[in-house]
């Protein structure tokens, strides 16, 4: 099958899957061949697998004081990182996309306009576009900086960002997550190691709050393949399906890819939930040394 033509120039696609996601896998790769999309590559997240975590620790620095309820979160930022890392020493691209295996790419039919039209109307000074974003209190819907707190998706980034975000993320020919910010809200709050400002890094925060970020409601996810369901996922995806099929029209592409309007407001679709982080678990102080936080500051 044809390219999409609306996805004509469209940068290859890396999609973050477990072995043992056989259902996902096929779900992308399906949605791929319908589309057209052939340059596209699986990257194996199992080499990074939170039941296997003695097999690798030794690629991070400061393993031995990573929470338990952080490993997971560890495994997805080690898959993103390293597929960019990959990416830029084994490519001359100069953008990319990122997405994980529940990426809903259905609302491309809806699109009014293809993939150069995008590229010509994103904002000159971009180091990444969020392609998709869940909440759980607003969808904007038109070009805007990323937001917090909203939840990572698939996202194109270009070659000077992702050089960045190695530096910042790999020295030492080791990988390091645990950094001192300056960007307090609950997300790093709840990523907190104990009641300091170092924080372990996450993969919503290592992609969206590293550069100049926007989103856009490209895309959707799937939440049928979630495991359990989660609210926030369904009242988003229903959000985008109806600015796709109820509002599009009302407004222009001008309206989509602008933000500072006065009407801004009428382009928000209100989800009506307040978000609250179920588990907090963090470090206790009484594991972390003074020579600990000297340590991260040299990273």
């Amino acid at each position: 099958m044809t390219l999409h033509p609306k996805l004509v120039g469209i940068p290859h696609i890396y999609y973050i899957n477990l072995d043992n996601e056989l259902k996902r896998r096929e779900y992308m790769e399906s949605q791929f061949k319908n589309l057209g999309i052939k340059n596209y590559t699986r990257v194996n997240a199992s080499k990074f697998s939170k039941n296997d975590f003695d097999s690798w620790r030794d690629v991070i620095h400061f393993d031995d004081i990573v929470p338990k309820n952080k490993i997971k979160s560890l495994c997805v930022s080690l898959s993103h990182i390293e597929t960019l890392k990959e990416w830029v020493e084994n490519t001359e691209e100069e953008h990319v996309i990122l997405m994980e295996d529940d990426t809903d790419l259905s609302l491309v039919e809806y699109w009014h306009f293809d993939w150069e039209y995008l590229m010509n109307n994103i904002p000159y000074d971009w180091d990444a576009i969020q392609l998709m974003y869940n909440s759980a209190l607003k969808i904007y819907c038109f070009l805007h900086p990323k937001r917090g707190i909203t939840w990572n998706g698939p996202i194109l980034i270009n070659r000077t960002y992702a050089k960045k975000l190695i530096s910042l993320f790999y020295s030492k020919e080791k990988y390091n997550f645990i950094k001192k910010t300056n960007r307090m809200n609950l997300h790093t709050i709840h990523n907190a190691i104990f009641d300091t400002r170092f924080v372990i890094v996450d993969v919503d925060d290592f992609l969206g709050f590293s550069g100049k970020v926007y989103q856009l409601p490209l895309f959707t996810q799937n939440p049928e393949l979630d495991n359990p369901p989660k609210l926030n996922h369904i009242k988003s995806k229903k959000a985008y399906l109806f600015w796709w099929t109820k509002m599009r029209d009302k407004f222009t592409l001008d309206d989509f890819f602008t933000y500072g309007k006065d009407y801004d407001g009428k382009m928000i679709i209100e989800l009506g939930e307040k978000h609250c982080f179920q588990d907090s678990t963090s470090i206790p102080l009484s594991t972390i040394s003074k020579s600990d936080i000297e340590s991260w500051k040299q990273f």
